[in-house]
């Protein structure tokens, strides 16, 4: 693979190379570390094919998604195959129908889909004075904190419980 340093990669591009890292942050060219001379170097193969397309232009048209999809979502948790994302062996389109935000959150962190249990506060009336976003959050947190069960160590499955139901009791705080 030949990799071409930022100053040549702008170049080719006709561009400056802050333009370059602009296209880098949007997602449009990866850029790999050479350590040997602490710098950002980038594949020539990626620059072509950016090149042939043109320069990107600005969001004055609806955005489309020109990537493929295949070789943009790839990860040791979400396998692609056939179009189908799935996370852990479970196909996202199911989870998405089927389980709550928090549990697939868990599953990400521990491999495991478990059943999400109700918030701590669950048929509890309190109301915060004022009632801005963020006291409710507050509440809602210091409410998740002091529940029995909360801080049983920082073991994965431990950390992962309380995140659960952290973001639970957060959300179900919140005014539909």
């Amino acid at each position: 693979m030949t990799m071409l340093s930022s100053r040549q990669a702008a170049h080719r591009l006709g561009v400056k190379v802050e333009t370059l890292y602009a296209y880098v942050s949007r997602g449009l060219l990866t850029s790999h570390r050479d350590e040997a001379h602490r710098a950002s170097v980038f594949d020539e193969r990626e620059v072509e094919r950016l090149a042939r397309r043109g320069r990107p232009r600005a969001a004055s048209r609806t955005p489309t998604l020109d990537i493929d999809i295949a070789t943009a979502i790839t990860s040791t948790h979400t396998p692609t195959g056939g179009y189908e994302v799935r996370f852990r062996g479970h196909p996202a389109a199911e989870l998405a129908a089927t389980a709550a935000f928090e549990q697939v959150a868990e599953l990400l962190w521990t491999g495991e889909l478990t059943a999400s249990p109700a918030p701590p506060w669950a048929g509890s009336t309190v109301t915060v004075a004022g009632e801005r976003m963020l006291d409710r959050v507050r509440v809602a947190a210091a409410l998740a904190a002091v529940e029995p069960g909360a801080g049983d160590g920082l073991a994965v499955e431990a950390v992962a419980a309380e995140g659960r139901r952290l973001i639970a009791t957060i959300v179900d705080s919140l005014p539909v």
